[in-house]
């Protein structure tokens, strides 16, 4: 205790130095125009005056009643739980019965995979049918790879490949076979990951079409995968989410079973809060990032019956969710 006490004590008469040294002001430099800046040039013997403004810095050095000094910031409001709020701002009309996967484009476009129709739509930001795609077998989650501008397509228990589509010619590039069932999946640096249901999360390496098992854990059949930074969520085969690492050392895991049911769709935002849809529930819940805490933030008050599928559009700080079949709802999310 006592080190801790001599630290304390030297880093106060640090800070209390720094202060009275001024060391911690805010200086400004600022121009003030003369008048004669206005007539010719060749009158001007002044051109104007600079102004150094020094102000004191906004911390303050403090002790109360004996108590050990302390350095007081400007408080910042960081966003919590609580904070996350939804509102409306446009109701789509989906194709086909069975809307497994969503995603956004950079132009705002949505993509809707339906798997029993085996159809690719693409949407205008209106709501317009744009065009479709038939990639020839069931389509179960799609990704969009906007460097490349590629959409990644899984089929599900149908087939073991992945199907690569480049969307400027909207003609098939690659199939990759995973090895195993293919439902959710994400693109990182070059790595596609998957939920190979039984098969685990699995890594394809599109470079070297090599595959590994990341995690060997029965994941939920339907369900997607998020990734955030260098995370990645999944759905356990119990609906439990899941957050591990890139390399599949887990992070947190959070029991939600009393919540949701059949959970299948899940997304994350820019800020690691984590967006959960239940098919058999019917609502969508939200996750702090740390797994810690949860609540509901839609139902089926708010138009959701067996939603499938989300997707969160990290630039504009908008939600998608769908439906399995007729409507998708737009929500503008508060930072």
């Amino acid at each position: 205790m006592k080190h801790i006490q001599r630290d304390v004590t030297n880093n106060e008469q640090f800070l209390e130095s720094l202060i009275k040294e001024e060391k911690m002001n805010h200086a400004s430099i600022s121009w003030k125009n003369e008048n004669a800046v206005e007539i010719l040039p060749t009158q001007i013997k002044k051109m104007g005056t600079i102004i150094l403004d020094i102000r004191p810095g906004e911390a303050e050095l403090t002790n109360r009643k004996g108590k050990q000094a302390q350095l007081i910031m400007p408080i910042t409001h960081v966003p919590t739980i609580d904070d996350v709020r939804l509102t409306l701002r446009q109701t789509v009309k989906t194709h086909g019965n069975d809307i497994t996967g969503c995603s956004f484009l950079p132009d705002g476009r949505m993509i809707f995979s339906c798997y029993r129709n085996c159809l690719i739509s693409v949407l205008q930001t209106n709501g317009s049918l744009h065009f479709t795609l038939k990639p020839g077998f069931r389509t179960s989650q799609i990704y969009y790879i906007e460097e490349s501008q590629k959409l990644v397509v899984t089929n599900g228990s149908n087939h073991n490949c992945v199907k690569i589509i480049d969307m400027k010619s909207r003609k098939t590039e690659k199939l990759i076979d995973v090895g195993s069932e293919n439902y959710g999946i994400v693109h990182k640096d070059g790595k596609l990951y998957c939920n190979g249901h039984k098969g685990g999360l699995r890594v394809v390496s599109l470079d070297e079409d090599s595959i590994i098992q990341l995690v060997n854990a029965t994941l939920s059949r339907y369900s997607s995968i998020a990734i955030w930074s260098d995370k990645l969520y999944v759905i356990g085969n119990d609906d439990s989410v899941i957050c591990c690492d890139l390399q599949g050392a887990v992070k947190w895991r959070l029991e939600l079973n009393t919540f949701l049911k059949s959970a299948r769709g899940i997304t994350v935002n820019n800020c690691g809060y984590v967006y959960v849809a239940g098919f058999f529930s019917n609502n969508v819940v939200v996750i702090s990032p740390d797994g810690n805490k949860h609540r509901v933030l839609l139902s089926e008050k708010d138009g959701l019956d067996h939603p499938q599928a989300l997707c969160y559009n990290q630039k504009h700080n908008i939600l998608l969710v769908a439906n399995e079949r007729k409507n998708a709802f737009i929500y503008d999310v508060s930072k």
